[in-house]
């Protein structure tokens, strides 16, 4: 009996510690499937797991550690910028050049981007077949990487906490040509022009707002509504807009 809760235990633990390397960013694909491969003796996938980790963490070498280096170089100019030593501009344009050069970092180690070189040093692929592939590898890459934690990363750059109420924020905004919509479905529409219109949603979710737009890279954030103005993050940019329309 007793034997049998032993092995059901640590049938769960390689089952979790398998389950977590598979998901991990902390490990490259290749590593992913050599520690899988030791799911059948779990303290060699368990004792091989700390020591790659070990190792990728010393050569900063995969996402998760080059995400967690990017965090902690934002964390120190945030402390920078708290001192005063820099200002909220530099703070955000040296933030978004961590965060640039991670991304760049990553594609170029990741195993996609060396199987395209290899087929242009063998002469498999011209210059100009390699470049026109690599613009459109780097772009994929870089979609995947944005749907990592190296997006929250980014994200917490300009990070705003949101005082405004969900009912107060229904309506239509207006800064400039700047016109923000909120509608009561959830529906969100931007726009600068009757040409410049991206569609979205807008959705209050643990005291945040996630506002996601079609084929855009903007970044909106509502932060308060104060003497019936609304102030709202967008990108780098603080607009104070007026509302001219309650309902939508």
């Amino acid at each position: 009996m007793d034997t049998g809760i032993g092995v059901g235990l640590i049938i769960v633990a390689v089952t979790g510690s398998s389950i977590y390397i598979w998901n991990s960013n902390y490990f490259s694909h290749t590593q992913k499937v050599v520690l899988l491969f030791c799911f059948l003796f779990p303290p060699a996938q368990w004792v091989l797991g700390i020591i790659i980790g070990l190792w990728n963490k010393y050569n900063n070498s995969t996402i998760g550690f080059k995400i967690d280096s990017a965090k902690k170089r934002t964390r120190e100019l945030k402390k920078l910028k708290k001192f005063g030593v820099i200002s909220e501009q530099e703070y955000k344009e040296k933030s978004d050049r961590i965060i640039s050069v991670k991304q760049d970092e990553l594609f170029l180690k990741s195993e996609e981007y060396k199987s395209l070189k290899r087929l242009k040093d063998n002469d498999i692929l011209t210059q100009r077949e390699f470049e026109e592939k690599y613009k459109i590898l780097k772009n994929k890459i870089l979609e995947q990487i944005d749907q990592s934690e190296l997006t929250l990363a980014k994200k917490s750059v300009n990070q705003y906490v949101s005082k405004v109420n969900p009912r107060d924020l229904i309506g239509v905004w207006k800064y400039e040509n700047n016109v923000f919509e909120f509608w009561r479905t959830g529906f969100f529409i931007y726009k600068t022009n009757k040409m410049n219109i991206i569609k979205g949603s807008w959705l209050f979710k643990d005291n945040d707002y996630v506002i996601k737009l079609k084929k855009s890279n903007l970044n909106i954030t509502p932060i308060e509504i104060e003497n019936q103005k609304l102030k709202i993050s967008l990108n780098s940019d603080i607009l104070i807009c007026d509302k001219i329309k309650d309902e939508v």
